[in-house]
């Protein structure tokens, strides 16, 4: 079922189905919920009620045209308004990849008695994390990206994703598909997003919840050895890294990931 929340000051575009114990799935930058669709089947016939959603300036969500609005905190803000609504109905299970699980470590440090646990694919939590390509390009030429971005047509974008082993090694062909058509359909002003983030791990500290981050080890765009960093400085999380996976393995390597995120959840049941 797919619905459009106008209570917020932006429409916010989700789904929701199955019954159950809830679980939220929240994206990561220039995909939509549509990087899920490996996981919500999985999910709904393990008895799973599933929220996904697209976050702001992504998928069907709002595109406001004021670059200030894709400064991290707007972008959280506008999630976390729609979260703290759901997460008031009964507790949540939050599923992020990237900056997804950014969004969902500051909604659960703020509001830790509405999340019961965790799981985060290739968590992005610090400005240390970016490789220093990446760390070059966003800081200097964020404008230009997002420039590129909007210009670019969708032969120009199929092939940017289908040949890179960062995102889409062993992808299978509709996935790269999906994700090309989320690249072209984001507002190329998310380019202006990854220099805004913070540093989340003093918050992480302070977390009791059960968490589960699961990451490639061939990650080239966060870079992979600040990952166990963030396992080991929270109380009651775990890690695995996911041999010659890159920056998606929730896509990539799916069968490997579903069961082992599947116990994880199912071990509160």
């Amino acid at each position: 079922m797919n619905n459009t929340n106008n209570n917020h000051r932006l429409p916010l575009n989700y789904i929701s189905e199955g019954d159950g114990p809830v679980v939220v799935l929240i994206h990561g930058m220039a995909a939509s919920m549509r990087t899920w669709d490996y996981q919500i089947p999985a999910l709904l016939e393990a008895g799973y009620r599933v929220y996904a959603f697209d976050l702001l300036g992504h998928g069907d969500s709002a595109k406001p045209s004021d670059p200030a609005y894709y400064h991290i905190d707007e972008i959280y803000t506008h999630a976390a308004e729609w979260l703290l609504e759901l997460g008031q109905q009964q507790p949540l299970t939050l599923i992020g990849h990237s900056l997804g699980s950014y969004v969902g470590l500051n909604f659960t440090h703020q509001y830790p008695d509405l999340v019961e646990r965790m799981v985060m694919f290739n968590p992005f939590y610090s400005q240390r994390q970016l490789s220093p390509v990446i760390q070059w390009a966003s800081g200097r030429t964020a404008k230009l990206s997002a420039k590129f971005l909007e210009m670019a047509p969708m032969w120009a974008i199929d092939p940017f994703v289908r040949y890179n082993r960062n995102i889409a090694n062993n992808l299978e062909n509709e996935a790269i598909v999906q994700m090309a058509l989320d690249y072209k359909r984001v507002d190329p002003r998310i380019m202006y997003t990854a220099p805004t983030v913070g540093d989340l791990l003093p918050r992480a500290t302070e977390l009791q919840h059960p968490t589960l981050a699961i990451w490639g080890d061939k990650d080239l765009t966060l870079t992979p050895r600040f990952y166990p960093e963030l396992v080991d400085a929270m109380p009651q999380a775990e890690g695995h890294s996911v041999s010659g996976a890159g920056h998606t393995p929730h896509l990539t390597n799916y069968g490997e990931v579903n069961p082992r995120m599947l116990d994880f959840l199912n071990q509160a049941i």
